[in-house]
């Protein structure tokens, strides 16, 4: 798991997952006694049965990497419901604005999944002759938010109550991009600004280590 699986032509069929997120493999990857295969299994079964297999009886046990990830690509779940097109100009040119986030800690799809998406539209749509230069022009476009200790969409030790939602309205209606959306944790004082990726939450050095307004964001050194 925490390699990830590649194929035999070197592509990743399943991208490594970071450590911290092991607390929910049982449920998600192990098996319990009311989901014996583990919660990724019936959420990805009947997307296999039904959109690719077309066969609400498939067993995904069978389910074989070497050849059923190119069986998804040329399904009609690869071509209309999974959509892993990079080149969002037309969005951009119009106006368009997006913000992904992702736990990194998240024990289902990788975080490293969305980074990749995310620097596969820079390569797109992004001005500049490097990889580094067309990120940071895609930023004014789009923009990722990666929520450390966070597991899938919330849980884990890191804060997991923000709103993205509000970030997003404010650079569409008043041309405020977000440089930071605060992120804090029911019952506790833990608070962090999180980051548009590259930039992670660097600790000023002073205060409550508790408190988010005691670190910036700033580009890994």
């Amino acid at each position: 798991v925490y390699a990830g699986l590649k194929s035999a032509d070197g592509k990743w069929l399943a991208m490594p997952l970071m450590p911290g997120g092991e607390a929910d493999w049982v449920d998600r990857s192990i098996g319990n006694s009311e989901m014996p295969k583990g919660r990724n299994a019936v959420l990805g079964a009947p997307f296999v049965s039904h959109l690719v297999k077309a066969d609400p009886n498939y067993d995904l046990m069978r389910f074989d990497p070497a050849t059923g990830v190119a069986e998804i690509e040329e399904s009609f779940a690869g071509k209309e419901v999974i959509q892993k097109n990079p080149d969002l100009s037309r969005f951009f040119n119009r106006g368009g604005k997006l913000i992904l986030w992702h736990g990194f800690n998240d024990p289902g799809p990788s975080a490293l999944s969305t980074i990749e998406y995310l620097e596969n539209v820079a390569n797109a749509t992004g001005a500049g002759a490097t990889p580094e230069a067309k990120l940071a022009d895609t930023r004014k476009n789009a923009r990722l938010f990666l929520a450390p200790g966070v597991l899938h969409c919330r849980g884990g030790a890191g804060p997991d109550k923000f709103d993205m939602l509000t970030a997003l309205e404010n650079w569409v209606e008043k041309g405020i991009a977000p440089d930071h959306v605060i992120a804090t944790k029911a019952d506790s004082k833990l608070s962090r600004p999180l980051c548009p990726y590259p930039q992670a939450a660097k600790y000023k050095g002073a205060g409550d280590t508790n408190d988010a307004a005691n670190f910036a964001c700033a580009n890994p050194e």
